[in-house]
């Protein structure tokens, strides 16, 4: 019962809270590539440049995205159930709700 406390349930839950950062990614991909049209939009570029644009945003923010769920899954299989690793998926999971609430206060949905 001892080992099931202090490894096997703390591993649960970080890979639990990994698949939801994973999940929240994905809308914080659609999202940010939603709040860069809009921005491009305001500065009434055509609709050819806006497409362009927002395909070389996609591009960036998937490669971003690929890179941070690599480097968490990585640290966090090394260093699960360690202070760092909470304070990690804090930090992730904290900048992903803070792109949700933008685009929510800007109007946009995922």
């Amino acid at each position: 019962m001892e080992k099931f406390k202090t490894q096997i349930l703390p591993g649960l839950l970080a890979v639990l809270l990994w698949i939801v950062s994973a999940i929240l990614g994905l809308a914080c991909v659609k999202l940010g590539s939603e709040i860069f049209i809009w921005i491009f939009a305001q500065f009434s570029l055509g609709v050819a440049t806006i497409s362009a644009l927002n395909w070389i945003v996609v591009i960036v923010l998937s490669l971003i995205y690929l890179g941070v769920l690599i480097a968490t899954g990585e640290y966090h299989a090394k260093h699960y159930g360690k202070p760092g690793s909470w304070k990690l998926f804090l930090e992730t999971l904290g900048v992903e709700l803070l792109i949700i609430l933008v685009a929510y206060f800007m109007g946009l949905s995922a």
